[in-house]
Parts: C-alpha cells; sequence; structure tokens
C-alpha cells in the first residue's frame, strides 16, 4: 500500500488522529459540531469520530478525484454516486469549498481512513491502516490521484499565456532565471518548519500578481560575421548579462522587448510596465521577487476586490525576497534586515512586516491575525479597498540558510472570497498559468 506526494503539497490529503478536544459547539446545532484541524474546520456528525482515530482531512481549494468522490458518495447529484439514493454536498467540480453551514464556518472535509478502501487492493485495508500514520500527506494512493488542487477551466483564446506558433529559441534558462519557490500552508506544517527559537518575520501577504526580476546571463543575438566565426571553431561569447522579467511562472521580457510568442493574461505586458523603472538599479547577479497590487493601466483591478490603496489606474510593487545568482545558478538569499536596506536604498517598497519576534512568542499572535483588516487594527499595513473583505493573511520568514524558511497563513475568511470568485468562473492570472503548465 504506497502514499505518493507528486503536486502541490497544499491540496495534498493528510492523515490526522482526531482529538475531541478540538470539536467546537456550534449554537443551534445538535448533530453537528465544528472540528478545528489545520487551520480549518470542517463540520462533522456528533460522535462520528473517537479520540486517537485516524482520518483524512482536506482542506479548501482541494479537488477530490473522481473516484473517491463516487466511491464514497460525496457528489450532490445523487446518480453520481456509487449508492443509489446517496447524497453528499459536492457539486459536480469535486471542489472542497469554504463555505459557511448554517452561518457557521466550514472549510475543510473530513473523512474516515476507511474512505480510501476503494484504492487499496481487495483485502488490503489493514495493510492501509498499517501505513497511514498521522502527519502523512499524499496525493496519490497505490499509484491512483486522490486529490489536487482545484483548477477553474481556461478557454484558450486571447488571454492565454503563450502560443504554440512563432516561439524564438530560449535566451534565458530557469537555471539563471528561476521561479519563486512553492510556499507552503504554515497551518499544515508551520510547528515543524519553525523551531520556538527561530527569530521570525510577519509579512501582510498581499493578494495581486507575482513579479520577478533579475540581471542574469541571457543569449545575445550574435552578429553574422560572429555566427561565421562559430562555425570556423572560433570562441564567440554567446551571452551576457540582461534584465529579465517573468510572472510566476513565465518569462515575459529581456531588455524589456517582449519574448516571441508570449501573449499575457492582462491586456498588457503589466509586468514588464510596472517595473520598468526598477531595471536600471538591479546589480549583475540579483534576482527580486515582488507582489504588484492595484489597477492594469486599462482601468481594471488586478485582483478583484483587492486594490489597497492603489489610486485607479496605477500599480504598485511591494519586494517580499531579494537574492543572488551565480554562473552556476546557485541562489543565496539576503536575510530580510538586508532586503529592507536593499530596497530603500532604491526607493523601492517591501512587503509590510506586521510583527516579529520568536516564534515561540509569534506563532499565538498568528491565530489573532485571521479574519482582520490590518490597517484597521493599527498595524503598519496596506488598507484595504473594499471595507467589507478581510486582509488575505500573513506570511512568516526565518532566516535559517541560504534559502528562507517561509510558510503562509491564509484567513478563512478570505478562503470563502476566493471560492466566491471561484463560483463566478473568474480565475486569476496563477490558476491560468498552472493550468498552462499542466497542459
Amino acid at each position: 500500500m504506497t502514499f505518493e506526494l507528486r503536486g502541490n503539497p497544499n491540496y495534498a490529503a493528510m492523515i490526522h488522529e482526531y482529538d475531541p478536544a478540538n470539536e467546537v459547539v456550534l449554537p443551534n446545532r445538535d448533530r453537528v459540531v465544528g472540528y478545528k484541524v489545520l487551520g480549518y474546520q470542517s463540520i462533522v456528525q456528533k460522535g462520528a469520530y473517537q479520540a486517537g482515530e485516524l482520518v483524512v482531512v482536506f482542506g479548501a481549494g482541494t479537488q477530490v478525484s473522481e473516484d473517491y468522490a463516487w466511491y464514497n458518495d460525496l457528489y450532490r447529484h445523487e446518480h453520481l454516486n456509487g449508492r443509489p439514493g446517496a447524497k453528499g454536498y459536492l457539486e459536480d467540480n469535486r471542489r472542497v469549498k469554504a463555505i459557511k453551514f448554517g452561518g457557521h464556518r466550514s472549510d475543510a472535509l473530513v473523512m474516515p481512513l476507511a474512505s480510501l478502501a476503494w484504492f487499496a487492493p481487495k483485502g488490503g485495508l489493514p495493510e492501509l491502516v498499517e501505513n497511514a500514520k498521522p502527519g502523512l500527506a499524499f496525493d496519490h494512493v497505490n499509484g491512483e490521484e486522490i486529490s489536487r488542487k482545484y483548477l477553474l477551466p481556461v478557454k484558450r483564446d486571447g488571454r492565454s499565456l503563450a502560443t504554440k506558433q512563432g516561439q524564438k529559441r530560449v535566451r534565458v534558462t530557469t537555471e539563471m532565471f528561476p521561479e519563486h519557490f512553492d510556499t507552503p500552508n504554515g497551518f499544515r506544517v508551520g510547528d515543524t518548519l519553525f523551531q520556538p527559537g527561530d527569530h521570525v518575520v510577519v509579512t501582510q501577504k498581499l493578494h495581486g500578481t507575482s513579479v520577478r526580476l533579475g540581471r542574469v546571463p541571457v543569449l545575445r543575438d550574435l552578429k553574422w560575421y560572429e555566427r561565421l566565426a562559430q562555425r570556423l571553431g572560433v570562441k564567440v561569447q554567446t551571452h551576457e548579462h540582461g534584465v529579465v522579467v517573468g510572472s510566476r511562472r513565465v518569462t515575459k521580457s529581456i531588455n524589456g522587448e517582449a519574448e516571441a510568442g508570449k501573449q499575457h493574461f492582462y491586456a498588457d505586458d503589466l509586468w514588464t510596465e510596472v517595473t520598468r523603472p526598477m531595471h536600471a538599479l538591479i546589480p549583475e547577479g540579483f534576482l527580486v521577487f515582488a507582489e504588484i497590487v492595484g489597477w492594469t493601466p486599462d482601468g481594471a483591478p488586478i485582483q478583484k476586490d483587492y486594490t489597497y490603496d492603489v489610486p485607479r489606474g496605477e500599480a504598485h510593487v511591494y519586494v517580499y525576497r531579494v537574492a543572488t545568482i551565480n554562473g552556476e545558478g546557485d541562489v543565496v538569499d539576503l536575510p530580510w534586515r538586508a532586503v529592507e536596506r536593499f530596497c530603500e536604498a532604491r526607493g523601492w517598497k517591501h512587503v509590510p512586516v506586521l510583527t516579529s519576534g520568536y516564534w515561540h512568542d509569534s506563532r499565538p499572535e498568528i491565530d489573532v491575525l485571521m479574519d482582520e483588516r490590518y490597517a484597521d487594527m493599527g498595524l503598519p499595513a496596506i488598507p484595504l479597498s473594499d471595507p467589507k473583505l478581510p486582509d488575505e493573511g500573513v506570511v512568516v520568514r526565518a532566516d535559517t540558510g541560504f534559502t528562507p524558511t517561509v510558510a503562509k497563513y491564509k484567513s478563512p475568511a478570505f478562503l470563502r472570497h476566493e471560492d466566491v470568485v471561484l463560483d463566478q468562473g473568474e480565475a486569476d492570472v496563477e490558476s491560468v498559468e498552472d493550468v498552462e503548465v499542466a497542459a
């Protein structure tokens, strides 16, 4: 019986040992209770699970597989379930949603371990129980997918991020212009990532679009005589340092000129245009990672309902990471204080620091910051544009090595907002890029 994690760990299933101490009494609900787990809350039947029983947890934004939903009768439409007449609450897209259930928060699905029996060989349930350990994260069981990040289906129209035709040779490699690492869900892994004595910085998580910039080696456009010299065996300089700009996954421009064959989620190349004043200030061999918030040049919000204090038609860049990279592709990050000074010296903004201190003191503060509006609390945060919505959450960083240890904590109320946007059929740029990369 094998459990594997192949995809995004933030949307993997996780084995959890049930603890009745995490149950929450729900007013006017006699047959169900809330259950706090991994930063989420699930609604479960009262008495359904015993202390120490192993359960499977799926968080909001996760899509369970068709086989899992069918076997466990999770579909709201009865004809899609395995047993006649059985009825669940998942829509046909099988997405675990962040919703209000009778006025109570519900943003996770808790299932018995036996729900995985469909994926076990005949008579293999005892082996499944033996291999399932608390804290185990997985998205495949015995080679079959059980969960993944839900991605809104995207039509391949004019907003497609890349075309198959007209692409030039690759002028910059992923080794020289790497993507930002995936940030894990702190509610899942924070207590294993950080040690009590780690000094951490807690920053406001901004809801915009990611951008990365670097002055790194790029392939030159050789002159005709240089190409001739190459054919004659003469050594020719093939690379030079240039400023490269990209979104989270897609290279957009080199030295301010768009890469051939690239189209953009927005009407224009927002990433290059907004960061253009920064290009000349990036030293050779440096990488800068930031978030763009506000508005596109044509007046549309970069993210629905989250334009912060940015005047309409403008966009602001907030740096959250700076690193150096050598000719072999080795990356070393600047510690946070150096990031602040790097930005200050250039007149750039960095993401606001809400608090800092040792992990054992900072961890309880994170729960207090969920579902809140940080600027309204008097914290040094960027004010929100919509008075009804909370901040997205926070990012925690500890400078523990060449690369910092980082985790994100998303507000449950923000997760519900994300679900509403998905229900309206609106995809953000990074979800579209995930579809393109998976295609």
